[in-house]
């Protein structure tokens, strides 16, 4: 009996030898690792969400620039007031949900988490709602970190454009390029 114990004594020892495992220095190297990916990784992921967001913005611009021929069609004058095209409300935003109380979402509330535009159309070049219309894709919420692109506008003669970039009132100063 005393021999049996010996050996398991024996064996418990070399196997406790065999699974130490890390040293506070192994795992301060993977943490110090691990931090720099994050450091390096975290902007471009940022980076590539707001654009993401940007194609919201255009799609929904485009959407009213369709919906505002079809009304202009039937009505023979654009309108400012985007519940005439159909939306829920106005301004309009780029998430669009149907007021529903179970699941809380209100078409026309601002501070939703995917809310990242405000759409909404005034006169145009003529200054004539009838004849004219500019639609302007606003920044809201998380997307007002957007510093190169900043708020998309497109009118009625089917022209896409950029706004409240700096300068943006000087007629001299260039709009930023690549983001339509």
């Amino acid at each position: 009996m005393i021999h049996l114990e010996r050996e398991l004594v024996a064996v418990f020892n070399a196997k406790r030898s065999v699974f130490r495992g890390y040293s506070l220095i192994e795992v301060l190297v993977v943490v110090a690792v691990v931090g720099v990916l994050a450091a390096i990784a975290y902007p471009s992921y940022h980076s590539q969400v707001i654009k993401t967001r940007r194609t919201e913005a255009q799609s929904l611009l485009l959407d009213i620039a369709a919906r505002q021929e079809a009304f202009y069609t039937d009505n023979k004058t654009f309108t400012v007031d985007m519940t005439d095209l159909g939306f829920a409300c106005d301004p309009v935003f780029n998430e669009q949900c149907e007021t529903n109380p179970s699941t809380n979402c209100d078409p026309c509330e601002a501070d939703r988490p995917n809310v990242h535009y405000r759409a909404d159309a005034v006169a145009g070049d003529t200054g004539d709602i009838r004849t004219s219309f500019v639609a302007t894709a606003v920044r809201v919420n998380q997307q007002t970190a957007d510093t190169t692109c900043y708020d998309f506008t497109v009118d009625s003669n089917g022209n896409r454009g950029l706004t409240n970039f700096p300068d943006s009132d000087d007629s001299s100063a260039a709009a930023p390029t690549n983001c339509w």
